[in-house]
């Protein structure tokens, strides 16, 4: 038996990162519907808060083809198993999407979730990609799988706002 305390969990680099997500961004989306289709464009917001040294959650929100839309996605790392972990939950899909995956060698954060279309509702996979080529900038792309392709569905630019 010891007689030390035990030690509370300390932030990692990988959590560290994450407080570069933190602050309130305008975020100019392009949302791919279909072949043969034009791509939507929308502007939306996106304020991103930390929960403990941990954590960071994210409060989506725009007009989406006239319907209020809003998001909220979690975001941690998870050192036992050295993956990137989130969630993403929207009002206009009944499914939990939850995330992991990790950084490239280029620092891209690279995660993929297994979830259901909220359009036709089979199941897929979906991948996403995340840089930040600036303090003030993130981009992110989402794509799923439909058999063998993988289907480019939205691309984001996010600037920060504050």
């Amino acid at each position: 038996m010891s007689d030390q305390e035990p030690q509370a969990p300390q932030p990692t680099d990988e959590h560290r990162r994450l407080e570069s997500r933190i602050g309130t961004w305008k975020v100019e989306c392009t949302m791919y519907t279909g072949p043969g289709m034009p791509p939507m464009t929308y502007e939306a917001e996106d304020v991103v808060e930390a929960l403990g040294p941990f954590w960071t959650v994210g409060s989506f929100s725009c007009e989406f083809g006239g319907v209020p839309f809003q998001g909220r996605a979690t975001m941690g790392f998870d050192p036992k198993t050295g993956k990137h972990v989130g969630t993403w939950q929207d009002t206009m899909s009944p499914w939990l999407c939850v995330f992991e995956g990790g950084l490239d060698d280029n620092g891209d954060l690279i995660m993929s979730a297994k979830s259901t279309m909220p359009w036709n509702g089979q199941d897929t996979v979906y991948h996403t990609v995340e840089t930040q080529p600036s303090p003030d900038q993130r981009t992110f792309s989402m794509s799923y799988e439909m058999g063998d392709e993988k289907v480019l569905l939205a691309e984001y630019v996010y600037t920060r706002k504050s």
